[in-house]
């Protein structure tokens, strides 16, 4: 070999691995402690147990989640953030507390207002854009005339148009979608396949998943699991008597694992009115872990184990891809919640006419 070829070969290889061994070196990006601290704190305010609906609690909120997005407009979770503000209000179904409805969303509205004035980049601005069509969507839910569904409607838009607006786009759409589809399930159909077409890949992604979860609410959900001790359970037999909660979880997902002591409290209240089916969302390799997290928290409902992680037969039918996530059943077997929390499990349950 031509020995002046050795030293460019040595030259060759180092600038070929620089790269790698630089990135290799160099450390992570450090989340904003003050930042994470910030929507800690909030998020611990916002699903506080027995809060009551009042100005001053409404006050702590807006204070707690506005300046959130004043300061991380692009944090990863400012988007939850925008849906915590927006549902504060439906919550709120006791008729002598339907007042609140009105202070709450008039309340957030000057808040944005306020703050959008008050923004001084595209981000910012999107952001509180986002919030306004989060609350526009959540009274279109609650009142659902025309004219509150034309405003929803008129909110996205203006998101749509804006700026870095397409960041949030995909939860205001999809938001406004379900909206629609309470009221006229035909129309929902003819939006959403219009939607698949959207030059936004994640909404058009978004839109796709939609309309494989309208097609799973034609027909009575088919769930068939086996109870902790062995025992057949076909969810079949519960319809006319209970709702079924369908609860994906992970040993890999400590969030998910705190579902399920949440979902516990909930269970042996309400055990009258409500099943919960596990379903796992763990390779086969982690079988023993599982069974484990089972007799360790001791959960008594019935589990679909199918060793398959992510690519569930059962979480494929209504989108779920990662844990924690949810699926609430009404008593005649049919999806009325994709994508549902243990939070909003007595909320729904109450909707559906059950006595407490």
């Amino acid at each position: 070999m031509n020995t002046l070829a050795m030293p460019r070969l040595a030259l060759g290889l180092v600038l070929a691995f620089f790269p790698a061994f630089l990135a290799a070196q160099t450390p992570a990006p450090v989340a904003d402690p003050a930042a994470e601290a910030a929507f800690d704190a909030f998020f611990k305010l916002r699903d506080e147990k027995g809060a009551v609906p009042s100005a001053a609690r409404f006050d702590a909120l807006i204070k707690a989640g506005v300046p959130l997005l004043a300061h991380y407009p692009k944090n990863r979770r400012a988007g939850t953030v925008i849906g915590r503000l927006s549902d504060v209000a439906q919550g709120i179904n006791d008729k002598k507390l339907l007042p609140f409805r009105d202070l709450w969303f008039s309340n957030l509205n000057l808040a944005v207002i306020n703050a959008r004035q008050a923004a001084e980049d595209e981000d910012t601005r999107a952001a509180f854009l986002a919030l306004a069509a989060g609350n526009a969507n959540a009274q279109g839910r609650l009142i659902g005339d025309k004219d509150a569904m034309e405003m929803a409607r008129e909110k996205i838009d203006t998101l749509a148009a804006a700026p870095d607006g397409r960041r949030f786009l995909a939860d205001q759409e999809m938001t406004y979608l379900e909206t629609v589809r309470q009221r006229n399930p035909a129309v929902a159909e003819q939006m959403v396949r219009k939607l698949m077409e959207h030059p936004d890949k994640p909404l058009a992604g978004r839109a796709t998943d939609e309309l494989r979860i309208m097609e799973a609410r034609k027909a009575p959900f088919d769930l068939k699991a086996t109870t902790p001790d062995g025992k057949a359970f076909d969810a079949a037999a519960l319809r006319g008597k209970k709702a079924v909660f369908v609860c994906f979880w992970s040993v890999e997902n400590e969030a998910s694992l705190k579902e399920l002591d949440a979902l516990k409290e909930i269970y042996f209240e309400h055990r009258d009115k409500l099943e919960i089916v596990g379903v796992n969302l763990d390779s086969a390799e982690n079988r023993a872990k599982a069974d484990q997290v089972i007799k360790d928290k001791k959960l008594k409902w019935p589990q679909i184990i199918e060793g398959e992680g992510a690519k569930s037969a059962t979480a494929a039918r209504i989108n779920v891809r990662s844990a924690p996530n949810g699926a609430l059943l009404d008593r005649t077997g049919m999806l009325v919640l994709p994508r549902a929390r243990a939070w909003q499990l007595v909320g729904e349950l109450k909707k559906m006419g059950f006595k407490f």
